[in-house]
């Protein structure tokens, strides 16, 4: 049987109404860039309670172009610069994506391009089962 739950969660800030590690893994797609600088640390910290030891972190941004088309944006990450953040709170980068593929410079030109870095969490990887925890919107 399939045990594989998934929950969506449109959270404001604050405490989510999860316990400690309750995922394996968590998806924050587009998110991160609606954040202050001075929240965003808080928000990860709260993040990182409710993922399992060792679990996964999954975060998406736009690139240049996407994030210049909404005024709403607050802060442009680039790959080092979330790389960094994380590595604050013990995360590892496992690995990258592009949408809808890496090109030298596309996110300067087009709108819908995407970065995704996939993070393991501090702590050991946990046991298989979890559900997985979303956060956010598609890429726009």
């Amino acid at each position: 049987a399939d045990h594989t739950r998934i929950f969506l969660q449109n959270q404001d800030g604050g405490k989510l109404p999860f316990p400690d590690g309750h995922f394996s893994g968590v998806v924050m797609d587009n998110v991160i860039e609606h954040i202050s600088s001075q929240d965003v640390e808080g928000v990860l910290r709260e993040l990182l309670r409710v993922l399992a030891p060792g679990g996964v972190l999954l975060i998406g941004v736009p690139g240049a172009r996407g994030y210049a088309a909404d005024k709403d944006h607050k802060c442009f990450y680039s790959e080092s610069a979330l790389v960094e953040l994380l590595a604050k709170f013990g995360c590892v980068r496992r690995r990258t994506m592009h949408a809808p593929f890496y090109f030298p410079g596309l996110g300067r030109w087009l709108r819908q391009y995407c970065l995704y870095v996939l993070f393991q969490g501090p702590g050991p990887a946990p046991a298989a089962g979890g559900g997985l925890g979303c956060a956010g919107s598609s890429c726009h």
